[in-house]
């Protein structure tokens, strides 16, 4: 390891040595070019000047303290270590620098006007003041943790995925925010900013995604919540949103696509989401209200929503396949549009309540222990199945049903409740099955 200190004058960093390096500030120029094992040093010697990077050049550390020319050029430069800017200096430099190792950087206050990329195999970097970047900010590798203060950029490239305490906030209009990875620092929009293909938000929990004055474009994008994570998106319209883990709403979230559900039980807490289709793959619990709002929609999957679901738009909506509902005290509600559940079976896992006049169910299996409350005719067109061993199920609320066949699995010494006054109608088929207890 050794030092290099610019003494070319005004001259370009490339792969001819010359005279423009020297072992001490301000000395005899003709030491090799930097690698990455060497220390650089662009300082206020009175040899310094302007430094253009024409070639792929690499550094253990680059430290600008007392430079006051320029830093230009357009080819890659790779630091293995700190990089110090300072106010004094121009930085004019459009290459894309990556950072190999764990590192401190300072930005001087001064905009980078290149691309930064995040490469080191789980390497910590720390920004010891504010850094703008222009171009885009890439993590590449394996994860990186980011601490300190705010980064600034126009893009984000996540190809792998980000840690720690750094505020990462779109601020030029125009970028991107791409790439699978995901991204596990808090993160804010507050310009013009598209999303593009699969983008995955919550690596660490307790984590915002927030919306601070921003226009998001997010046509045929997919956002994926990884980790319970804090959503705040007001004025943004989703394409798709997937939740693999729970998430705390600060503001209401539509979706213009597809809201899913997968990967154990997902706890959406606070406000409300508005979509046009809702894919359970897993199941939904939580305090937040699951509306849907936009004609054309689809509701499939097997997995039960837990939260308060209410179907209310002009269009028509289509129950796909077997569809799970149930949470404690959770309500299914039908206001407005037309429900098309051809082929499909309601499935009630968990006590509940239902106010569903106006749509016809094709099949109703209740698999409840419990209550099942009607507050509006719950209508079958096929086979009502209730299903319960355990205990005595309750016909509660203020309406009955309609069914063709009604099926109830029955064991010895239990009583099912039925509420007085509401009618049962049962227009083809009752069957009951006895399932005694031998003890």
């Amino acid at each position: 390891m050794a030092a290099r200190y610019w003494v070319g004058l005004n001259d370009n960093w490339d792969n001819t040595a010359g005279t423009k390096w020297a072992t001490t500030s301000g000395g005899v120029g003709g030491a090799a070019v930097p690698t990455s094992s060497d220390d650089v040093f662009l300082d206020g010697s009175v040899l310094s000047g302007n430094v253009t990077i024409t070639a792929s050049a690499v550094c253990k550390s680059l430290d600008c303290t007392g430079y006051v020319n320029t830093l230009a050029g357009y080819s890659n430069l790779s630091v293995s270590g700190l990089v110090t800017f300072v106010a004094g200096m121009t930085l004019s430099y459009s290459g894309t620098m990556t950072l190999l190792v764990t590192s401190t950087i300072t930005s001087g206050g001064l905009t980078f006007p290149g691309n930064l990329t995040f490469a080191g195999s789980s390497q910590t970097y720390t920004l010891a003041d504010d850094w703008t970047v222009s171009g885009i900010v890439s993590f590449s590798n394996t994860v990186a943790t980011v601490n300190g203060q705010t980064l600034y950029m126009k893009s984000l490239t996540m190809n792998v995925g980000s840690l720690g305490t750094t505020q990462l906030t779109f601020n030029t209009t125009g970028g991107t925010w791409s790439g699978t990875g995901a991204v596990g620092n808090n993160l804010t929009f507050t310009t013009n900013t598209t999303i593009s293909g699969s983008v995955v938000f919550g690596r660490a929990s307790g984590k915002t995604i927030l919306n601070s004055g921003g226009t998001v474009t997010t046509t045929s994008s997919t956002l994926s919540i990884s980790s319970n994570s804090i959503l705040n998106l007001t004025g943004v319209t989703l394409n798709n949103l997937t939740f693999n883990n729970g998430a705390t709403l600060s503001a209401d979230v539509y979706v213009s696509g597809t809201l899913t559900f997968s990967n154990a039980t997902n706890t959406i807490t606070g406000f409300t989401i508005y979509t046009k289709s809702i894919t359970a793959n897993s199941a939904s619990a939580g305090t937040a209200n699951l509306i849907i709002d936009t004609t054309g929609g689809t509701w499939s999957g097997t997995g039960t929503i837990g939260n308060n679901l209410t179907i209310n738009h002009a269009g028509t909506t289509t129950i796909s396949g077997t569809v799970g509902f149930g949470g404690s005290g959770k309500t299914l509600t039908y206001t407005a549009g037309t429900v098309v559940t051809t082929s499909s079976n309601l499935n009630i896992g968990v006590a509940c309540i239902l106010n569903t006049a106006g749509i016809t169910w094709n099949n109703v299996t209740c698999n409840i222990q419990g209550t099942i409350t009607n507050n509006s005719l719950l209508t079958v067109s096929g086979t009502l199945t209730y299903s319960s061993t355990g205990v005595g199920v309750t016909f509660a609320g203020t309406a009955g049903w309609t069914c063709s066949t009604f099926t109830i699995t029955v064991s010895n010494g239990l009583s099912h409740t039925f509420t007085i006054g509401n009618t049962y109608t049962i227009t083809n088929a009752f069957t009951v099955t006895v399932v005694t207890n031998l003890s």
